[in-house]
């Protein structure tokens, strides 16, 4: 599994989801709309060869998406 695979945006998404921030509070907070914070939700497991959400929160967690 490689985060190169993911845009600073998505990136961004996916560390704000490991802090179990609501897709809402994350559009609020990076100005993006819902449906795009749901589109990178979605998008981030295959990117990443995941399968669930909690392996994606997992996975943010794990690896720091700070920056």
């Amino acid at each position: 599994m490689q985060h190169a695979f993911l845009s600073d945006r998505e990136m961004e998404v996916l560390w704000l989801l490991g802090q179990c921030k609501t897709v809402s509070a994350i559009g609020a907070e990076t100005t993006l709309s819902v449906k795009t914070v749901n589109t990178y939700r979605t998008r981030h497991p295959s990117k990443l060869d995941l399968r669930t959400t909690a392996e994606l929160i997992h996975y943010g967690i794990e690896h720091h998406q700070t920056t």
